[in-house]
């Protein structure tokens, strides 16, 4: 499935799964980086049709921030095959009420290794704080 963390196949197939979301959701006690990478790669816009689907995986989303924002945030830098854009548009809209200024405190105090990782994390930063705003 995953090599590292890039699809060693069209990432195509992971868009809007439905599968991969409740593998996530099962797993979220014990995420590891291969679940999140493809959580990550379930964002596509040809989603955004299905009511029910966006609302759980934007739900999941903060949840999977929320306990792995050091994986979210390495493989946002990592990995450009992913709707990065539209996963930092999600976290500035969330559809539930997630604790944004918790997560504005856990993604700001990651130790993160290089620019490009750092340009990730503040742009996850920036959209908790522009949903924070919205609220």
């Amino acid at each position: 499935m995953w090599e590292g963390l890039s699809p060693v196949s069209n990432h195509v197939r992971y868009w809007c799964s439905s599968e991969i979301l409740l593998r996530t959701h099962e797993n979220l006690e014990k995420l590891d980086l291969k679940t999140v990478a493809e959580f990550l790669a379930t964002f596509s816009d040809s989603c955004r049709s299905n009511a029910e689907y966006s609302e759980w995986s934007n739900e999941l989303l903060f949840e999977v921030l929320g306990r792995q924002p050091d994986r979210v945030i390495e493989i946002l830098h990592k990995n450009s095959s992913l709707h990065r854009e539209l996963i930092v548009e999600e976290l500035s809209n969330p559809i539930l009420d997630p604790d944004l200024d918790g997560l504005v405190l856990l993604v700001r105090g990651l130790d993160v290794k290089d620019s490009s990782e750092h340009y990730w994390q503040q742009r996850v930063v920036k959209a908790l704080m522009e949903a924070r705003s919205k609220g």
